[in-house]
């Protein structure tokens, strides 16, 4: 009876050992995600920025911005490649200043407007462009939302295991009247963390760490518009004054963090919350002389899916 029970017990014991050599050869399911035609899917997005002029917060504009934004698969592929359409279903935005608060209707004509968005199967974008014609008065507005995109999702490495660690690079062009086109880039380093529930889902955590850069340092000149004389203003004579032209440089850098939420279940991002901070020094020469002024833009960026809760007091959170 004793040895039956031995041989029962290394028997058992046998199995475990098996059983956790296993489990320890398997590997985890590759992370993708996951877009099926015909069913897209519904995100909420807050958007704050605060903009800051030689670091006086007391004069600071700040504009809030909630996008609906939905995803509809076109096309999509077995290993997470796909073609998109990104539509803007709701854009609501406000400027708050010393003087008060009041609608920013620029952002909120982005309401209807449409992107073609195409993915690789680790959800890097390949072409996010803009379906149809756009006003060219909105055209930095419409920039700017192009590289909110860009980055909104992560790109995903094959293994979502915790302490996996790699890299975006996310190079696009700003339009910022009067200067015209600068580059504009973001350097991401992601590391996946542990698994935690979101709002009743599993998700794996996605630890983001930004660097940020504005313009490439090369001179642009800008023509002001002339002057008005005394005479035009009513104020005497004084004979007209020409257009002026002055050399701008624009030099930004910044930083900043956040996490992300992956369902490798359902595939789909289910949580992202990251704030940055971009320093800007524009430095303007003009009759021989020099000054610069120096911007801080410091961005607050929240996304749920629209199934899921709204985050807490989003609207109160100071970025």
């Amino acid at each position: 009876m004793k040895r039956y029970a031995m041989r029962t017990m290394l028997w058992v014991v046998a199995l475990v050992v098996m059983a956790v050599g296993f489990s320890a050869c398997q590997k985890p399911a590759p992370a993708r995600y996951v877009w099926r035609a015909g069913e897209p899917l519904d995100y909420k997005l807050w958007l704050t920025q605060q903009v800051e002029i030689n670091g006086d917060r007391e004069r600071a504009q700040r504009v809030m911005v909630r996008f609906v934004l939905r995803f509809e698969p076109r096309e999509a592929a077995a290993d997470g490649s796909a073609r998109l359409a990104v539509v803007v279903r709701e854009a609501q935005a406000t400027l708050s200043t010393s003087e008060g608060r009041q609608p920013l209707d620029q952002m909120t004509k982005l309401a209807g407007l449409s992107f073609a968005m195409s993915l690789r199967p680790d959800g890097a974008i390949e072409a996010l462009d803009a379906a149809g014609e756009t006003i060219e008065a909105m055209a930095p507005t419409v920039d700017s939302l192009k590289r909110t995109l860009r980055e909104l999702f992560p790109t995903l490495p094959e293994r979502l295991t915790p302490g996996t660690a790699w890299t975006r690079r996310v190079g696009v062009t700003e339009t910022i009247p009067p200067y015209g086109a600068l580059p504009a880039e973001t350097v991401t380093s992601f590391e996946a963390g542990e698994s935690a529930k979101i709002d009743g889902e599993e998700a794996v955590a996605i630890n983001a760490h930004f660097s940020l850069s504005l313009g490439d340092g090369a001179p642009r000149t800008v023509s002001r518009p002339a002057e008005p004389s005394f005479a035009e203003a009513g104020a005497g004579e004084r004979p007209p004054q020409a257009a002026a032209e002055e050399r701008v440089v624009i030099k930004g850098q910044g930083d900043g963090k956040g996490a992300f939420y992956f369902s490798p279940q359902r595939g789909r991002l289910v949580s992202a919350t990251y704030e940055t901070a971009l320093t800007i020094v524009q430095t303007r020469e003009q009759f021989g002389k020099t000054d610069s002024t120096t911007q801080t833009v410091r961005s607050r960026i929240e996304l749920r899916p629209l199934d899921a809760a709204a985050p807490r007091t989003s609207e109160e959170k100071q970025p």
